[in-house]
């Protein structure tokens, strides 16, 4: 017992900081000590064994896979007299030396879980064991989790450190486990309220979790969280931030506080060197997603992160990259353009049907052709796609679209698409195209104007191709005003996005003059009817000169 006691007061004192762990392992005493207590260990009690693993664990030992299998066997042996905190701090520990322990006694961990009365567990065991359970990838079992959620609400949330609540979420989140939507808003909104306390790897589990598991949590909790961010960005990792933001991203929530984003885009361009290329694409994806244009600065070390890390980018990095740069209108360096296409050559045989639709449209977009050994071999598997029983799936718009580009702006890349496909993928245009004729309020406004400039219009009117609905064309011309809204422009720099830039060459190759009236031009002619009429009057003439 006294052994085990000095052992686990070692563990302590290099978890305090006291003594780094490898100045107190490599005494000449302390393998005295472990031989000792590993002689001894068939005889010690759940609780004193307990603690003799957690301070290996602690002390970062690496141990024989021999004797974890035996503290396997010595765990097997005493679960029935485990007390919640010794099976805590087993499980911690297996966790920390990245053991995962023999099925049979996963199966007695799961029981003895579920034989602990309601409100045993106190808020850090219940996260640590979560955790433990994440960590080795051991599904405990929808009873065990339900145990343990119940226990959870058991006790006050404010109970909980927000390590404890962050690390609750992150771990129900990564065994792909939702704990239903009236638990989740009690535990978010108590985030929210210690989010001023929350390390900022804290703030990116949070939402990293929610975004897993698609539950958006309040607005507010958002905005709590994001504040904290900020104020605590100059201590995150790229990890963290790269996940906070792509986080952000997935459920649908943009920061509005400008000073928010400088503080991370500022510790992103610092970090950009020991930055993983799964931290940049997952960045270029969120960026593109929320349609936020990154900072000059910000891009340069983006494409810096690209170079450095081209040889190690998975197939969705590679993919998200392109993709996220074409999204926001903005061609990469041409250094990275051509990294990026040539790695996708290299893993061609491993696109899906999403992957090669989204390269083909991001290359579009850029106005790029690969060399002929990269195309070929994209041929090659658009080829592969088309002959299968069910051919490109849930992308026929966007396959459509590229089709587009090689007939009307001839970016020919000898796409050779089946008639069938071709015309589904037409069909499911047009379709798209007919189901969006509705005015917006933005069309009914500029509508309005030119009725008191007796200026004869349609509104909403379809091409004659029918492939896309014209917001305003005015009557005997091919003049088109599109009445572009928020979804059309970065939201911080209000540059057009790739697809409206598309769209305006594709109406351009089609014989019509297009004459955008962006809704923050609208806004700031404020409420007089004049000014708007001299605004377009003067839109309408330039245009009009250019038509002739």
């Amino acid at each position: 017992m006294n052994m085990v006691t000095a052992l686990h007061r070692l563990a302590r004192h290099s978890k305090r900081e006291i003594r780094p762990p490898q100045e107190l392992t490599c005494h000449p005493g302390f393998e005295k000590l472990r031989l000792k207590l590993e002689a001894a260990k068939d005889k010690l009690s759940p609780r004193l064994l307990a603690n003799m693993l957690w301070a290996y664990a602690t002390l970062q030992l690496t141990l024989e896979p021999a004797l974890l299998y035996t503290f396997d066997v010595l765990f097997s042996k005493k679960m029935d007299g485990m007390k919640p905190q010794e099976l805590v701090n087993t499980m911690w520990a297996y966790a920390t030396l990245r053991h995962k322990p023999c099925a049979i006694l996963q199966n007695q961990v799961r029981r003895r879980v579920l034989s602990f009365p309601p409100g045993s567990l106190k808020p850090q065991e219940i996260a640590n064991l979560l955790w433990a359970f994440a960590t080795l990838s051991i599904n405990p079992g929808e009873a065990a989790l339900f145990h343990l959620e119940s226990d959870a609400t058991h006790h006050k949330l404010v109970d909980f450190k927000p390590l404890e609540l962050s690390m609750t979420l992150w771990s129900l989140a990564t065994l792909k486990r939702f704990p239903g939507a009236e638990w989740m808003d009690h535990v978010t909104n108590e985030i929210g309220m210690q989010a001023y306390k929350m390390t900022p790897q804290s703030v990116s589990n949070s939402i990293w979790a929610c975004a897993s598991m698609k539950y958006n949590p309040s607005f507010k909790v958002l905005n709590q969280t994001a504040q904290q961010m900020k104020r605590t960005a100059h201590q995150a990792t790229p990890q963290a931030l790269a996940n906070t933001v792509r986080g952000w991203a997935v459920l649908n929530y943009y920061p509005k506080d400008e000073s928010i984003w400088c503080e991370i885009e500022k510790k992103v361009c610092e970090q950009m060197k020991s930055s993983n290329e799964q931290n940049i694409s997952n960045l270029i994806w969120a960026f593109a997603f929320l349609g936020r244009e990154p900072s000059t600065e910000l891009l340069h070390h983006l494409h810096e992160g690209i170079m450095d890390n081209i040889e190690s980018f998975s197939l969705n990095g590679l993919v998200y990259s392109l993709w996220g740069h074409a999204s926001l209108g903005i061609r990469p360096r041409e250094d990275c353009l051509e990294a990026l296409t040539e790695s996708v050559g290299r893993v061609a045989e491993s696109l899906n049907e999403v992957h090669l639709v989204n390269v083909l449209w991001a290359w579009v977009l850029l106005k790029y052709k690969p060399d002929e050994k990269v195309m070929e071999k994209i041929r090659e598997r658009l080829q592969m796609f088309c002959e299968s029983e069910s051919p490109l799936p849930g992308v026929q718009e966007q396959l459509f679209q590229i089709h587009l580009a090689h007939v009307l702006l001839e970016l020919d890349m000898e796409l050779e698409i089946p008639e069938d496909i071709l015309e589904t993928a037409r069909s499911s245009w047009i379709n798209q195209t007919q189901r969006n004729v509705t005015p917006s309020e933005f069309v009914d406004n500029v509508s309005k104007i030119l009725m008191q400039m007796e200026v004869a219009h349609s509104v909403e009117v379809l091409t004659p191709s029918r492939y896309f609905s014209l917001d305003i064309l005015l009557d005997g011309q091919k003049l088109v005003l599109e009445c572009d809204g928020p979804t059309h422009f970065t939201r911080n720099s209000f540059r057009y996005l790739g697809s409206t830039t598309l769209r305006d060459e594709f109406l351009a190759a089609e014989g019509f003059s297009v004459v955008s009236i962006p809704y923050f031009d609208w806004q700031n002619l404020g409420s007089c009817v004049d000014t708007k009429i001299g605004y377009l009057k003067g839109r309408i003439l330039e245009a009009s000169k250019n038509l002739k």
